[in-house]
């Protein structure tokens, strides 16, 4: 009703529109300032911006008046002749005048027969195609589109086609005008096209919903939030600031919000702050009345140390807990205590071993789970390639060949682990093998690794949900698990910290390598890595004498411009390293040295467009994440998993060939992982350019040499982890550009927002 009631007040409205448009001479229903839609047919397409997110194009009005509209966002796929009805207002441009700025354009169900005709000949419609779909058209004019609308099969038949086809066609014509009026419910009511598609598959009947209980649909659909939710309730006029369903919605809202920091619960007093921070709702009864009852319905449970949780994170911390705590207590296979023994003695005569990476291997031989930590130069490669070299020893004594796993959370961090032990590593992906029936891991608790040896590096990485998987997957009594990380380095970017509340609860030995070890070529990147760490400001050298260089620039677009100069042209020529191996990492995405803006100029320094890279293909047209142009030679990386394609989020790579083929389907060859994948025009929205990287997405990866740019412009990102996380990922050659005011916030200033779990307090509560 409440939906019925607002289409009434629209169509009125919009009667008044048209009145004063006319009055104005405006094209109808027009008129400056307010919501309003045009329908028309797309007669030239004016501009499209390069980074894909502003198009201007003209249509004809169905009064055959003319109109430039202008759309910023939720651009779908548009050419001329596009039936298209554009939601939006009239505005005045300064320069061009009187223009619709569209919010939404959707494709409109065309009225002639010669439009029905370009529609039944799409890839909806299958076994029709563009002749038959003519013929329909010639033979039946006007009233094909009646015969369609009324699902009269007889009528097709008329048309010179089968019946078995012609009822085909009838149910996907249906089906297509059943989805057309939910989109254009939607887009009515402000969603855009992504949201909208997700919204339908996910809730047919949203309508009823919205009328009911307009926040189910916060709580089933991906990617709609709370925010959403409680704008579509505006909009259906079924907005109520205090209603339960509301106010259990904000709780748990505020949860998600708390995640998203690294969080997996709160205080019951911060989430009731944060509750009623979401909710803009002043009555702290009423939110701890709605507090009270989830969690006394179970809605919400608590944590031993008395933190509020979703139970899908409470629940999955208990399981951990319970999993560490059963392989930390399990005996491993027994080796030959005299041979253990005689191996130990003899690690530090055939390898040169410290006492702490002595400690280490006899610790990882000894137990079923084992921890090893230490800065950048601490020798924990050398101490993993120790430990597994003792172990294969001691196998091979009893005549058997062990079974190791190397594994790491990036496809970067496993090839960096392969390159620097030499052996064989994979993802944690990959080795947990995706199951696509079940949407789990192959390898579980049911089905462990097979398996003698595991090391898993970079676990600082890992958070709740990936520790989980891993741990459970390891077969308590028949396996070794060695956890490498440095629990110094920035978290894990979802929700736990898993690393540090593992070493925290001493369920199992802990061995932290604190020498710096490395000399020569990174040895000042090392020592200025834990001068970092321990809050003073490191000692840095000059450019091509020393590893660790800063230079001085104040002013961003300074710093921009020597980034760029260095990277392009002055490291590759003055100091030797080629520029595939150089990194830029950046503090944030935003200003002039984030990684936005240098993604696209050193993208133009370093692979600049030319005619090779755009004749004969849709080079010039290929768009990919944050509305970048790429082309042939750019580097890349994934940003979300694909399964089925065996690529996952991290991975980088670079564009090899652009291929389309004969039916107009685009594809991007990449080398990732040292092999080639094509991808689909559908997938490009998922990768972006890697010229330049968030520090947070190059955790887990080496490279010889790291530019970091370090100004006032990203004042509130600069922290201690994050400088110390940047500057640990160079081997060779570490280059800080910007202000010292900026370095110095970032070497003092502590990560305020200690992440707040529950798994130490369950790993305790477990043991």
């Amino acid at each position: 009703m409440a939906l019925a009631r607002m289409r009434l007040a629209r169509d009125h409205m919009s009667r008044q529109s048209q009145m004063t448009a006319q009055a104005q001479g405006l094209p109808l229903p027009l008129n400056t300032g307010h919501e309003a839609s045009l329908e028309g047919r797309v007669t030239r397409m004016i501009f499209d911006a390069p980074d894909g997110k502003m198009r201007v194009f003209q249509i004809q009005l169905d009064d055959a008046s003319q109109m430039t509209v202008r759309q910023y966002d939720n651009l779908q796929p548009l050419k001329k002749d596009d039936q298209i009805k554009a939601i939006g207002k009239v505005v005045e441009h300064k320069r061009f005048g009187r223009q619709f700025q569209a919010r939404d354009v959707l494709r409109r169900i065309p009225s002639s027969p010669e439009g029905v005709a370009k529609v039944l000949a799409g890839k909806e419609f299958k076994g029709i195609g563009p002749k038959m779909a003519q013929r329909l058209a010639d033979s039946l004019g006007s009233g094909v589109i009646s015969i369609l609308n009324q699902g009269d099969p007889d009528g097709l038949v008329a048309g010179l086609i089968g019946e078995s086809k012609a009822n085909s066609l009838l149910a996907s014509w249906a089906s297509n005008m059943q989805e057309h009026a939910a989109h254009a419910t939607l887009a009515d009511l402000g969603v855009g096209p992504h949201i909208r598609k997700k919204i339908i598959e996910t809730i047919p009947d949203f309508e009823a919903v919205l009328q009911t209980e307009p926040y189910r649909i916060a709580k089933e659909v991906d990617g709609v939030g709370f925010g959403t939710a409680d704008e579509l309730a505006k909009r259906a006029g079924t907005y109520q600031i205090d209603s339960p369903q509301r106010l259990e919605m904000g709780i748990q809202h505020a949860l998600d919000l708390a995640a998203l920091d690294g969080h997996t619960g709160l205080s019951y007093t911060q989430l009731l702050d944060k509750a009623c921070e979401v909710l803009t709702f002043g009555d702290r009864k009423a939110v701890t009345a709605v507090l009270d009852r989830e969690i006394e319905e179970g809605s919400l449970l608590e944590s031993p140390n008395k933190l509020i949780q979703k139970p899908s994170l409470a629940r999955l911390e208990t399981r951990l807990a319970r999993f560490i705590t059963r392989l930390a207590r399990s005996t491993p296979p027994p080796l030959n205590p005299v041979s253990v023994t005689s191996a130990l003695k003899s690690l530090k005569k055939d390898y040169g071993v410290s006492d702490e990476q002595f400690g280490a291997v006899s610790a990882a031989l000894k137990n079923s789970l084992s921890v090893l930590t230490g800065g950048p130069g601490t020798g924990k490669t050398f101490t993993i390639k120790a430990i597994i070299e003792t172990f294969k020893k001691l196998m091979a004594e009893r005549g058997q060949q062990p079974r190791v796993l190397l594994m790491a959370p990036t496809g970067l961090a496993a090839d960096r682990m392969q390159d620097s032990t030499g052996y064989e590593a994979s993802t944690m992906h990959m080795a947990l093998q995706f199951d696509p029936e079940t949407h789990g891991f192959v390898h579980n608790d049911q089905n462990p690794f097979p398996y003698d040896l595991i090391v898993a590096d970079e676990f600082s990485m890992s958070d709740t949900r990936m520790a989980d998987a891993v741990i459970r997957a390891v077969a308590g009594g028949k396996t070794r698990l060695i956890i490498v990380g440095d629990p110094d380095q920035l978290p894990s970017v979802d929700a736990g910290r898993v690393l540090h509340d593992l070493i925290l609860s001493g369920i199992c030995e802990v061995t932290k390598l604190t020498i710096v070890r490395r000399t020569g070529e990174g040895s000042a990147i090392a020592l200025g890595a834990e001068r970092i760490k321990n809050g003073k400001l490191p000692e840095f050298g000059q450019p091509g004498k020393s590893d660790l260089v800063f230079i001085e620039m104040d002013d961003p677009q300074a710093a921009s411009d020597r980034i760029i100069e260095m990277v392009s042209d002055k490291i590759p020529t003055n100091i030797g390293h080629p520029t595939e191996k150089i990194q830029v990492l950046s503090p944030g995405k935003n200003s002039t040295v984030g990684v936005l803006a240098l993604n696209v100029a050193l993208q133009n320094a370093l692979n600049p467009v030319e005619p090779i890279k755009v004749a004969g293909n849709d080079n010039d047209r290929v768009i990919i994440r944050n509305g970048h142009h790429a082309r042939m030679g750019d580097r890349i990386m994934c940003m979300k998993t694909n399964y089925n394609l065996n690529i996952y989020n991290g991975d980088a790579g670079v564009i090899t060939d652009i291929e389309v083929d004969p039916e107009r389907n685009a594809f991007l060859h990449n080398n990732f992982g040292k092999k080639d994948v094509a991808l689909e025009r559908a997938y490009w929205a998922n990768l972006d350019l890697a010229y330049a990287l968030t520090v947070h997405k190059s955790q887990g990866s080496e490279y010889d040499v790291v530019v970091i740019p370090m100004t006032t412009s990203h004042w509130v990102m600069l922290k201690r982890n994050l400088l110390y996380t940047a500057v640990t990922r160079a081997k060779k050659l570490c280059v800080i550009v910007g202000s010292k005011r900026a370095l110095q916030r970032a070497i003092e200033t502590l990560d305020g927002t200690s992440r707040q779990t529950g798994l130490l307090s369950r790993i305790k509560a477990a043991a």
